[in-house]
């Protein structure tokens, strides 16, 4: 089914977004890092384009799953979603997998993209110790993304594709602005904030300016994996009863 699903979206706007936005955006981050003077292969440099893909990663997910629903609309009104022969929540998890596998493709085309960027730019070699901080801030970045998508999906299917996309627009605002301290205490609360939170804590651990494991990156840790598993659960449990929407848009 899997496989299914990408070859019905290889045909669409929502496969091509992402390979077109990451290329096109990963060339402006160069651009202006450029002129800065701030291309450099190391943990800062890294961890900061990991941050902004982050903080894009809402308004982002948003957009993409209400393409994906409405590609689900348009394909007979929900039915190859709601009435495969597979049964409803294995066709709703294969949508929503196939949706988290391409934002992870357009993750690390991104990534990939950037860090070529940085070695034909200044020619730095890439150190085994800062791929490790590199594939564990993928990690966190992909892994904290999950019930950010979970929620989209869930929102596009049971609203209008404004509402879920404008909802992701602010979710990337509002996480953009807990960086400048506003989201202390509450952050680990926040699902969009959690990638953009935790890996400013791996920064700011490999830079050496914190030392040791914080309350709140404690309390966030759990809450992020705690909440995605919930959010999953009661996703499914949801889904399981879903109809379709009342009006098709």
């Amino acid at each position: 089914m899997l496989r299914a699903e990408f070859v019905k979206m290889k045909r669409t706007t929502l496969f091509w977004m992402h390979i077109l936005v990451p290329i096109v955006g990963t060339g402006i981050v160069l651009w202006y890092y450029k002129r800065l003077g701030a291309l450099d292969m190391n943990v800062k440099s890294i961890g900061e384009f990991l941050e902004i893909l982050s903080l894009a990663f809402p308004t982002l997910s948003g957009i993409v799953c209400a393409l994906g629903t409405e590609m689900e609309v348009d394909a007979g009104n929900m039915q190859v979603l709601l009435g495969g022969v597979a049964g409803k929540c294995r066709a709703g998890g294969v949508k929503l997998v196939a949706l988290l596998l391409l934002g992870a493709m357009g993750t690390l085309l991104a990534l990939g993209s950037y860090l070529v960027g940085i070695y034909l730019y200044s020619g730095e070699s890439f150190s085994g110790e800062l791929l490790l901080f590199t594939v564990e801030s993928v990690f966190i970045l992909l892994g904290t993304q999950i019930a950010t998508y979970v929620i989209h999906f869930f929102v596009s299917l049971k609203w209008h594709k404004g509402v879920v996309i404008g909802a992701g627009i602010v979710e990337s605002m509002l996480s953009a602005l807990f960086l400048t301290g506003m989201g202390e205490g509450i952050w680990m609360y926040c699902p969009f904030a959690w990638g953009t939170q935790l890996l400013r804590y791996m920064i700011y651990y490999k830079e050496k300016f914190i030392m040791e494991i914080t309350s709140d990156l404690r309390t966030g840790v759990w809450m992020s994996a705690g909440m995605t598993v919930a959010f999953l659960t009661a996703f499914f449990v949801w889904f399981s009863y879903y109809e379709g929407k009342k009006e098709v848009e």
